[in-house]
């Protein structure tokens, strides 16, 4: 019988009424940290487990002889000093008392089974769950799971809240139900955002929906498609946030964008014709003292108008003002254009460009011509060390694909998923020099994706940036 339990996987230990052990077995070994049970047999527990006599479970122990009676615990904590650090482990245990052949108590039996891993574990899940409720509940998210193929749904009261049910929609509650309080206009929206989430996985929309009362709110959905062994999509699960607020003091700092802009576009273009026609008289005096101080006033006459007309840009653009002349075009006539112009007020940098792409393309010209003017001054701007910009396009059969490079700052990792988000700019002690608001990259994303196309940047710090935008040729 000792052999069993000197191999039994659980932990085994008899003392006497002194908590003297008089037997341990190898599961023991671990808990009091010996390399044997000589070591353990004979020894006081209190001397194995320094700081144990302090601890609850002395007076467990002291009970269970004094009484008789068994003590069960499927999570008892014992805190003890090990390799001079107090540590707190886990128990599933069972105390029995030991009598003689006179019934009489001579000592105890321990047997138990560490689940400090398990418990700790857990304690952990639920601190994760606890702050997940917590930050669900303080940014009044509503939290979603649809099953895709029974089409039911699981969803928090706050989910329902937004959708206008305040006493729980009904349980019955499926995908096209949601997609029936969506205003029509935005459906197109949702739709795209969820055929790409049955793509690649992640799904995040903006849409208005008309609440049971018939209110409309705007909601931010982010989400994401989980998938079976086979690839077959089967639950979508996400949170849904009510953006109703920040939508209107986007739409009211835009009208003030707007409004501002307007208002600064007039006198703006009288200062500047007043400024040339002051220019032209002034120079009849050949002094050119005079001349270039003008010069430098038109500089910033135009940086002002520059700002003036990326903010109405992004006002039409956001408002759905902006239109767009798709006409047949060649890229490389537009591309020698816009690199002449710049290239005429500028003598730092030498504007090389690299024909290898297609030629002709049917796309806006004029926004076209925005898109490679800012990027080559953006180039201009960010590499102010360098002497050199290059301007290539590169052999494709499908599409038209260019890029401007620079040999500048370069942009870090961390930096470059925001880098086209409105009014969004780089700050360290290298760009701190550099001008603007942060607008072009974003106005020349927006230009790309109503034209179908899409931009991206290559980038290393320290050694440059190439901004690459892809167009489809439309020649169809």
């Amino acid at each position: 019988m000792n052999e069993l339990y000197r191999k039994a996987p659980v932990g085994i230990f008899f003392m006497n009424t002194d908590f003297v052990v008089y037997f341990a077995n190898e599961a023991m070994t671990k808990v009091f940290n010996k390399e044997s049970v000589d070591e353990i047999e004979g020894e006081n527990i209190f001397d194995l487990l320094p700081g144990l006599e302090g601890d609850q479970v002395f007076t467990i122990f002291r009970n269970v002889i004094n009484t008789g009676e068994s003590y069960v615990n499927k999570e008892l904590g014992v805190s003890f000093l090990r390799n001079e650090k107090t540590e707190t482990l886990y128990y599933n245990v069972l105390i029995e008392p030991v009598r003689n052949q006179r019934n009489e108590i001579i000592g105890v039996v321990n047997v138990s089974v560490e689940l400090t891993e398990q418990v700790v574990n857990r304690k952990r899940l639920e601190e994760s769950q606890h702050r997940l409720a917590l930050a669900i509940d303080a940014n009044k998210l509503g939290v979603w799971e649809f099953d895709l193929i029974s089409n039911t749904s699981i969803r928090s009261a706050r989910y329902d809240e937004i959708f206008g049910y305040e006493n729980g929609a009904p349980s019955w509650w499926g995908r096209e139900d949601f997609v029936r309080h969506v205003v029509e206009e935005d459906l197109p929206i949702y739709k795209d955002a969820f055929d790409k989430a049955l793509q690649h996985g992640d799904m995040e929309a903006e849409v208005r929906i008309i609440t049971a009362q018939g209110t409309r709110k705007w909601i931010g959905i982010r989400g994401v498609i989980l998938k079976d062994d086979e690839g077959i999509p089967v639950k979508a699960i996400g949170i849904t946030v009510d953006v109703t607020e920040r939508k209107k003091q986007e739409t009211q700092k835009d009208e003030f964008i707007s409004i501002v802009s307007h208002e600064l576009k007039t006198p703006i273009t009288s200062v500047k014709a007043y400024t040339q026609i002051l220019q032209r008289e002034l120079s009849k005096l050949g002094d050119p003292k005079i001349s270039q101080m003008f010069d430098r006033m038109n500089k910033q006459l135009n940086k002002l108008t520059g700002i003036i007309y990326d903010l109405l840009d992004v006002t039409n653009m956001e408002g759905g003002k902006l239109r767009y002349n798709h006409v047949e075009f060649s890229f490389n006539e537009l591309l020698d254009e816009v690199v002449s112009e710049i290239q005429v007020g500028v003598d730092t940098h030498f504007i090389r460009t690299i024909k290898e792409g297609q030629d002709r393309i049917k796309a806006d010209r004029e926004r076209i011509s925005q898109v490679l003017t800012n990027l080559i001054t953006n180039a201009i701007k960010y590499s102010p060390k360098a002497n050199e910009i290059v301007v290539r396009t590169y052999p494709s059969e499908t599409v038209l694909m260019c890029g401007v490079q620079d040999f500048g700052f370069g942009i870090s990792d961390e930096m470059k998923p925001k880098l086209f988000e409105k009014f969004y700019r780089i700050y360290n002690s290298q760009h701190s020099t550099v001008s603007g608001l942060g607008l072009g990259l974003y106005i020349t994303r927006e230009i790309m994706k109503r034209q179908n196309g899409r931009i991206w940047v290559n980038s290393k710090l320290g050694e440059g940036s190439e901004f690459i935008f892809e167009l489809p040729l439309n020649l169809a």
